[in-house]
């Protein structure tokens, strides 16, 4: 429930900060509802869900349950060049081409695009390259989870934005 709340909120203050008004010039913005509940299903499903049962479950059966160089290096490596590209941020593109009546290989299309055009995995490996290094070797494991809601709230603003250009 907190992921899918942190999710909501992180689009609501996407939706509602301006980015294309010129100085002076007032726009009357308007809540996009399905784009938030899109964002709500993405952060309670994947983020609250799915990542605990990866970090918790899958990652420590894969690679280990230490904090070492080593075991948190091949956590974050898997989770950026794996479960990123191949799991997490298609799952919000499909999750919200779903909600606006798209085909799922409208929601993949979306996110070959961003990723080509937006440079959407490339900003994504810059803030959770340094963040996931940290969860992996300094915060308890019954934390990670917290941990990493504290910065996807952030970088779910920026997701927001990034999946939405053009609408």
């Amino acid at each position: 429930m907190s992921g899918a709340i942190k999710a909501s909120a992180a689009d609501f203050i996407a939706q509602k900060s301006p980015t294309s008004a010129k100085p002076g010039q007032t726009t009357k913005i308007f809540l996009n509802y399905k784009r938030n509940f899109a964002l709500l299903l993405y952060g309670g499903v994947y983020q609250g869900v799915i990542q605990e049962y990866l970090f918790n479950g899958i990652y420590p059966c894969l690679f280990g349950t230490d904090n070492a160089i080593v075991t948190a290096a091949k956590k974050v490596l898997f989770d950026m060049f794996v479960t990123t590209p191949i799991l997490c941020l298609p799952v919000a593109y499909i999750i919200k081409a779903l909600i606006f009546r798209q085909t799922f290989m409208e929601g993949i299309r979306r996110y070959v695009n961003d990723v080509k055009t937006n440079n959407l995995l490339t900003k994504c490996w810059l803030v959770w390259g340094p963040v996931q290094s940290i969860t992996f070797t300094v915060i308890p494991t019954q934390f990670r989870i917290s941990f990493c809601a504290f910065f996807s709230f952030f970088w779910l603003i920026l997701l927001s934005r990034i999946a939405s250009e053009g609408e």
